[in-house]
């Protein structure tokens, strides 16, 4: 029982929600226990909203290892390989559907918090909780879904990837915009 209160703990901390929301939130759990099936379908929950946490972190590993190939693509030496119109639209391509597939990955995990947060709230609902108690949980539970900074921390990560991949897309096409923005810049 203190592992799973150590868990649920260590949980809500990478969810960025402050310590006394923490004890707060442990301290309605632990009284919802009055009933089995309510603290069931709460840690069932908790588990589901856990789940789509571990995957919107997940996609940063994967991040890195995608600038890596695209630090390599975007050092192509022109003898290599000769950079006309359909390699240009290949690359790309294949460079867009990257950030795509990320941002697509992104959207699934916080749909899932979402519905599993709409879960927990339904589940108090329905459960035979004092009515004070729930409004109490409930009232804590809306102020989860207001994310910290380290909770709205990857879509800052996911936004400046896709920038430095667009940016990449512009310079396969000889478009250099911050060289543009310098010159309009000294032209002011």
């Amino acid at each position: 029982m203190n592992q799973e209160k150590e868990n649920t703990e260590d949980f809500l901390k990478q969810l960025g929600i402050n310590e006394e929301s923490i004890k707060s939130i442990q301290e309605k759990f632990k009284q919802a226990g009055e009933s089995w099936s309510t603290k069931e379908n709460l840690n069932n929950q908790l588990g589901l909203l856990k789940h789509s946490v571990v995957r919107a972190w997940e996609s940063m590993p994967a991040i890195c290892s995608l600038s890596a190939m695209l630090l390599i693509i975007a050092t192509f030496n022109s003898d290599l390989i000769n950079t006309g119109f359909s390699v240009k639209i290949i690359l790309s391509v294949l460079l867009f559907i990257i950030p795509l597939g990320v941002w697509l990955n992104f959207i699934d995990a916080i749909r899932g918090q979402e519905a599993s947060l709409i879960g927990i709230l339904e589940t108090i609902e329905k459960s035979n909780m004092l009515e004070i108690k729930k409004k109490e949980l409930k009232d804590i539970i809306e102020k989860t879904k207001k994310p910290t900074l380290k909770g709205r921390l990857p879509f800052y990560i996911n936004l400046i990837f896709t920038i430095a991949v667009i940016l990449i897309i512009l310079l396969v096409w000889k478009i250099d915009i911050i060289e543009f923005l310098i010159k309009y810049i000294k032209n002011i």
